[in-house]
C-alpha cells in the first residue's frame, strides 16, 4: 500500500521506515529494483490478484447455491487472538483494495525519491504535491486491471480504501483512472483519510455496512486491520501476529498481500535486529575455511 500519505519520518537506512508512508530516499536498487523492475515482483502481484479473483468467484458461487457468507472485515470488538466476522445477509459482494503499491505504482514519485541524496529525510511537502499533481505519472500494479475487470464483470464491486488525504480525493480518483481503471467516486467507491489518523478500520466498517466484503488486498498489514500496529512493536512480535492460528488462515483466503520491499513496517530493522539469534549466524572469510 502505498496506503497513503506519509505519517512518519524516513531516512535512507532500513531501520527508519514507517508503515503508512511513501518511499524512503535511497538509490535505485534493492526494493526499487524488485518492486518496479523485476519479473518476480510482477509475478507475485499477479499471483495475489489471481487469488483474489478465484476466491471472490468461489464466494459468488456459494451465494448462488444459497449458502450464507461472512465478511472478511473484522467485526467490532475483535482481537488478533479472537477475530470475529459478521454475516453478510443479502448485501452485494465487494472486494476492497488499498491504492498505493496495491492498485497503483507511484512510478514518478519513486523515481524522484530514489534519486534523493542518501540520508535525507522524507519530504511531506513533496508527497502532498505528488497527491495533487502526480496523477499522470502512475501505472497499474501487474494483474490489477485484469482482476478489477473480472470482478466487475461478475457483479462484484471494487472499492478503494486509501490513506491518501480526503483533501485530494478527486486527484486520487484521477490517478486511478489514468492507470486504466474506471474512475471511482469519492465517498462511494473511493474512501480516503479525512482525519489524518492513517487508520482504516472505521472506513472498513462503513464499507461492510453496505457490502459483503469477500476479499481485501493491500501491501501493509494496516490494509487488513488497525490491530496489527496499535503501538510500537518489536518486529519479531509483529511478524508473529501474522501466524496466530485464526489470522494465519486468512492469508490467501480473504486477505491478499501485495509485495512492497520499498517502505513500511515490513522493511524495518538493522542487521542485529533482523538477525537476533546469534546461534544461527554464520561468517566466512575468503581464504580461511571455517
Amino acid at each position: 500500500m502505498r496506503s497513503a500519505i506519509a505519517r512518519g519520518l524516513f531516512s535512507a537506512s532500513l531501520g527508519a521506515l514507517l508503515a503508512a508512508s511513501p518511499a524512503v530516499a535511497q538509490d535505485a536498487s534493492k526494493g526499487f529494483q524488485f518492486l518496479y523492475g523485476s519479473a518476480e515482483g510482477a509475478a507475485i502481484s499477479r499471483q495475489a490478484f489471481n487469488g483474489v479473483v478465484s476466491l471472490a468467484m468461489a464466494r459468488k458461487a456459494q451465494r448462488e447455491a444459497g449458502l450464507p457468507l461472512v465478511q472478511t472485515v473484522l467485526a467490532p470488538g475483535s482481537t488478533l487472538e479472537n477475530p470475529a466476522f459478521e454475516g453478510c445477509g443479502e448485501k452485494p459482494l465487494a472486494a476492497v483494495f488499498d491504492v498505493d503499491e496495491t492498485m497503483l505504482l507511484n512510478v514518478g514519485f519513486e523515481y524522484w525519491d530514489a534519486g534523493r541524496p542518501a540520508g535525507s529525510t522524507f519530504s511531506f511537502k513533496a508527497w502532498e504535491n505528488w497527491e495533487k499533481t502526480g496523477f499522470d505519472k502512475v501505472a497499474a500494479v501487474p494483474g490489477a486491471l485484469e482482476a478489477a475487470a473480472n470482478l466487475r464483470a461478475a457483479g462484484i464491486a471494487v472499492i478503494y480504501n486509501t490513506n491518501r488525504t480526503s483533501a485530494h480525493a478527486e486527484e486520487t480518483a484521477r490517478a486511478i483512472e489514468f492507470a486504466g481503471f474506471p474512475k471511482p467516486v469519492p465517498g462511494q467507491d473511493l474512501f480516503t483519510d479525512g482525519d489524518g489518523s492513517g487508520h482504516k478500520d472505521l472506513r472498513r466498517a462503513a464499507i461492510a455496512s453496505t457490502y459483503c466484503v469477500v476479499a481485501m488486498g493491500g501491501d501493509q498489514l494496516g490494509d487488513f486491520s488497525d490491530l496489527f500496529s496499535p503501538k510500537p512493536m518489536d518486529i519479531h512480535a509483529r511478524r508473529a501476529t501474522t501466524a496466530a492460528p485464526a489470522i494465519a488462515a486468512l492469508w490467501g483466503q480473504g486477505w491478499f498481500v501485495l509485495p512492497n520491499p520499498v517502505y513500511g513496517k515490513g522493511v524495518v530493522g538493522d542487521l542485529d535486529t533482523v538477525f537476533p539469534d546469534t546461534a544461527l549466524r554464520w561468517t566466512y572469510s575468503e581464504g580461511k575455511e571455517q
